[in-house]
């Protein structure tokens, strides 16, 4: 322990493991980049549409629907003002955020472990990261950087460098985390059982308790200025009904059950082909089956408290009843620790790594070679999917046969994308259905003020996206709602296709 810290005094000196850190964070970038990803993922088109709505002055949940806490609308609206509207301020951010989130990564794991483990866990979870991560600008994606920066104070309050007060900063990054997407807090709930745990069975319970309370009061802060803003704002409570009523609603509704969910829970098949997840393993097996020892050395608190979020992040990733690939990558931190735990110890056979930094690169080098065989295709595969342009035909149609003051509705399933690229406002705060057609949630109330949107806004087009569903087909039917369709419809004909797609103009 004591080579390991004095390793990590050092930090990141060399100008090797910053050129390291740099081309391996690109690596991930890249593909995702408008320079090869022209549009974007369902949900990153919502996010985009929304911060640029923001910055037209809209607030969400008020002007425009969505179920996601509002931390990555407003880093999405960031990055638009940088680049006058363009996604390359967002991805601007997107590489920043995950440089910095590459570079703790390693130098946590330097210090905790060795520089080898450092090296070959840190690119294994960020090769990981590019086969979760879609065309990027994802919750999950910016959250990495608040785990490993909780981590990283967790391990250094076990080191006894930290203050207590830093219990308060990981409050704050919980509360972010939450505010981002509810089901990331995986980390913090783990600390927090932790502290418990410690304040039941240690003499001196007060310590524990009050780093629980230091850490509570940082997540409050943080809901509390954000329920605040929007109380000021007369938002506080479509936040709610949008971003926690209608997810408990979601998950309550869907028809998984309770075995199905758990086979789902721990469903590895976005995991287990990557060396990540058997490297991780291992590391598992050799800290639960050959510990020396019930010391509580910064490492073993370390390992502790990524065992218990492994756990965790299987069970709050399906939450919603049904993981999508990108909702794994909230379990990447705690997999990377226990992989360069397991690096760490393997016993290569050139030793010696603090007499020839050199020799650490050498090993990694020769262990990533053999570890990646088979993910260069993978990746270049994936690189080339990543260059198709969703939906571009119907971005372009919007283009040419509308104003831009003009404003456009798309019946379907998260079209925002169109909407965004072609600088369109939707009419309505629905910019897509969902909401409208979730039974225990819509109501006729809901329906009537959609179809008003649109009746006193008049869109320029209506495109059905959803042609294996009549235009305006609800859950709920009412003479009020079929008079209300009817009376709008009168207004448009059917102009035009873009494949399956129906293009109803204003007469």
């Amino acid at each position: 322990m004591e080579k390991a810290l004095t390793e990590g005094k050092t930090g990141l000196t060399s100008w090797k493991d910053r050129i390291f850190i740099f081309i391996s964070t690109l690596m991930v970038m890249l593909p995702i980049s408008p320079l090869n990803s022209p549009t974007t993922n369902i949900d990153s088109g919502v996010f985009l549409y929304i911060g640029q709505r923001i910055l037209h002055g809209d607030i969400p949940y008020v002007d425009i629907w969505d179920h996601k806490p509002p931390v990555i609308y407003y880093i999405n609206a960031i990055g638009l003002s940088f680049t006058n509207g363009s996604r390359w301020g967002v991805w601007a951010i997107e590489f920043i955020v995950l440089l910095l989130t590459a570079y703790l990564s390693f130098h946590l794991f330097e210090q905790a472990f060795s520089k080898t483990s450092a090296l070959v866990a840190t690119f294994l979870w960020l090769l990981n990261l590019v086969f979760l991560l879609l065309s990027g600008n994802l919750t999950e994606e910016y959250v990495l950087i608040l785990q490993f920066v909780s981590i990283f104070l967790y391990y250094r309050l076990g080191q006894e460098h930290g203050k207590p007060w830093n219990f308060f900063i990981i409050g704050l990054l919980g509360g972010i985390a939450f505010l981002t997407k509810q089901t990331t807090i995986g980390i913090w709930i783990s600390i927090g059982l932790i502290l418990l745990f410690q304040a039941f069975t240690k003499k001196n319970s007060k310590k524990p308790l009050c780093e629980l309370a230091l850490m509570s009061l940082g997540v409050f802060l943080i809901i509390a200025i954000v329920s605040g803003y929007f109380f000021f704002h007369n938002a506080l409570s479509e936040f709610w009904d949008q971003a926690f009523k209608y997810s408990f609603i979601y998950s309550r509704t869907q028809s998984a059950s309770l075995v199905d969910r758990l086979k789902s829970a721990f469903n590895l098949k976005y995991l287990s082909h990557y060396s990540l997840f058997t490297l991780s393993v291992i590391g598992i097996v050799i800290y639960f089956f050959f510990r020396k020892g019930k010391g509580s050395s910064p490492q073993k608190l370390l390992l502790d408290l990524v065992a218990i979020d492994i756990i965790l992040e299987f069970l709050l990733i399906n939450i919603p009843g049904h993981a999508y690939e990108h909702y794994y990558i909230t379990i990447l931190p705690a997999l990377a620790v226990f992989c360069a735990f397991a690096i760490s110890r393997i016993k290569f056979t050139l030793e010696g790594e603090t007499k020839k930094p050199s020799s650490s690169y050498l090993i990694a080098f020769g262990l990533l070679a053999l570890l990646l065989i088979g993910s260069f295709r993978e990746y270049v595969s994936n690189f080339l999917e990543l260059k198709i342009a969703y939906d571009a035909e119907a971005i372009r149609y919007v283009q040419n046969n509308t104003s831009p003051e003009d404003t456009v509705i798309i019946w379907g399933a998260q079209h925002a994308m169109v909407n965004y690229y072609s600088n369109r406002a939707s009419p309505s705060k629905y910019v897509y259905v969902f909401p409208l057609l979730r039974n225990g949630y819509t109501s006729e109330d809901r329906i009537m003020d959609f179809l008003s949107e649109l009746e006193k806004a008049k869109p320029a087009l209506i495109i059905n996206a959803e042609v294996r569903n009549r235009l305006f087909t609800f859950p709920i039917k009412t003479p009020a709602i079929d008079e209300k369709i009817n009376r709008l419809m009168r207004q448009y004909y059917l102009a035009d296709f873009l494949g399956e797609w129906q293009i109803y103009k204003l007469k």
